[in-house]
């Protein structure tokens, strides 16, 4: 799939529709799930995740999901 707006799981596309309209910033983080079997975590996917960030979105890409969006009803 070349369009990143349609990478995300489709139940994110309502995310919108529950943020309040007066909201002025967001706080997001990562973090590894704790496991009591590994003492260890493995950071992979770097290149891939800096291979998104570089890559332009377009309009069609936006015109597409929103499509795509309509058809799931939201």
């Amino acid at each position: 799939m070349n369009n990143l707006v349609l990478m995300g799981d489709s139940y994110k596309y309502g995310h919108s529709l529950q943020t309040p309209s007066n909201m002025v910033s967001q706080y997001d983080y990562i973090a590894a799930r704790s496991s009591k079997k590994y003492d260890e975590v493995v950071f992979f996917g770097l290149q891939y995740y800096l291979d998104i960030l570089t890559t332009r979105i377009t309009i069609a890409d936006v015109n597409e999901a929103r499509d795509m969006a309509k058809a799931l009803g939201l």
